[in-house]
C-alpha cells in the first residue's frame, strides 16, 4: 500500500509538472505571436504569413491543454483513492527526486531475504510443515497408556494390577499420512524458493531500469542548459532581425520538448525506485536516498 501511494503521489507530481511545461509553452507562443504581430504592423521584416504561423503554433499548444489537464485531474483522484481520502486535499507539495539508492544487487538481495514479509512468512510456514511431519512420524505409536486396573469377578475376588497399552506400527504405519506431510513440506519449500527467485529477478530488473533512467536524467541535465542558452541567444538574434520566426519557433520547441523529456526521465527514474522498494520490501527506498543508504550501511 505504501508503494502504491508513492506511485500515485509521483504520478500526480508528474502530470502537474507536465501541465506546467505546457502552460510555459503557451505563454512563450503568446509572447512570440505578440512580437511577430508588432513587427508585421510596423511593416518590419515580417509578413502576415509569419504571424499566422506563430499564431497557429500557439493554438496548437492551447489545444493540448485539455487532455493534459484531464490527465492531471485523473492522477489527482487516483492519489485520493489510494489514500482513502473522503474530503478534498487542500494542497500537495513536492518534486520528483533525481537521486538513486546506492548498493549492488547482492546487497539488496540479502537485505530483502532478511526483511521481505512474504519470505519470512514462507520460512515460518516451512518450519511449521516440518514440525507437522515430525509429529506425524511420532504419532505412529499413538499415545501410550499406563495405569492401574481393578477387576471384581463373580466369586467376589478382586484383582488389582498395572496396565500398559502401546501401539506397535506393524500393520498400520501411517505411511500415507507421513507422505502427505512430506508433500506439504516440499510444497512450502518450493514456494519459498520461488519467492527467493522472484526477489532476485525483481531486484535485478529494478536496478537495470534504475541505471538506464539515471543515464537518461544525466544526459538531459547536460542538454537542457545548452538548449536554454541557445533559446536565449535566438531571442536576441530575432530581436536584431538576424533570424526568422520559423527558426525561433523551432528552437523554442526543441527546448520545451527537452523539458518535457526531462520530466519523462524523472518519472521513469522514480518508477524504477518504486520497483526496487517493492522488490526489497521497504517503501522508504522510494522516498529518501539517505534512508536507502542507511539500510546497507556506509560504503566500503
Amino acid at each position: 500500500m505504501a508503494v502504491h501511494t508513492i506511485r500515485a503521489f509521483n504520478g500526480y507530481l508528474y502530470q502537474l509538472e507536465k501541465l506546467r511545461v505546457l502552460d510555459d509553452t503557451i505563454r512563450l507562443q503568446e509572447d512570440t505571436s505578440k512580437k511577430v504581430k508588432q513587427l508585421v504592423d510596423q511593416n518590419l521584416r515580417l509578413k502576415a504569413a509569419d504571424f499566422m504561423l506563430a499564431r497557429s503554433d500557439e493554438l496548437e499548444a492551447r489545444a493540448q491543454r485539455g487532455s493534459r489537464k484531464t490527465q492531471a485531474v485523473m492522477a489527482w483522484h487516483e492519489l485520493r483513492r489510494v489514500m482513502g481520502v473522503q474530503k478534498e486535499i487542500v494542497e500537495v507539495s513536492g518534486k520528483l527526486p533525481s537521486g538513486t539508492p546506492a548498493g549492488s544487487a547482492d546487497q539488496w538481495t540479502q537485505f530483502a531475504f532478511q526483511f521481505r514479509p512474504d519470505l519470512q512468512a514462507a520460512q515460518m510456514a516451512y518450519v511449521e510443515a516440518e514440525q507437522h511431519e515430525r509429529l506425524e512420524i511420532a504419532n505412529r505409536y499413538g499415545n501410550p497408556q499406563v495405569g492401574v486396573k481393578t477387576e471384581y469377578n463373580e466369586t467376589r475376588v478382586t484383582f488389582v494390577g498395572p496396565t500398559v497399552h502401546l501401539a506397535l506400527p506393524v500393520f498400520n504405519s501411517k505411511r500415507g499420512e507421513i507422505l502427505q506431510r512430506q508433500a506439504e513440506k516440499t510444497k512450502v519449500l518450493l514456494d519459498k524458493q520461488r519467492i527467493e527467485t522472484q526477489i532476485n529477478q525483481d531486484i535485478l530488473a529494478a536496478l537495470d531500469r534504475l541505471k538506464e533512467a539515471k543515464k537518461w536524467v544525466s544526459t538531459l541535465d547536460e542538454i537542457l542548459p545548452a538548449l536554454q542558452k541557445t533559446t536565449q541567444d535566438f531571442d536576441k538574434l530575432f530581436a536584431q532581425g538576424e533570424v526568422d520566426v520559423i527558426r525561433l519557433i523551432e528552437v523554442r520547441r526543441r527546448h520545451l520538448r527537452s523539458r518535457d523529456s526531462y520530466l519523462d526521465a524523472l518519472w521513469e527514474l522514480n518508477q524504477a525506485r518504486a520497483d526496487l522498494a517493492a522488490a526489497v520490501g521497504d517503501f522508504t527506498l522510494a522516498t529518501d536516498e539517505r534512508a536507502a543508504q542507511a539500510k546497507l550501511g556506509p560504503p566500503e
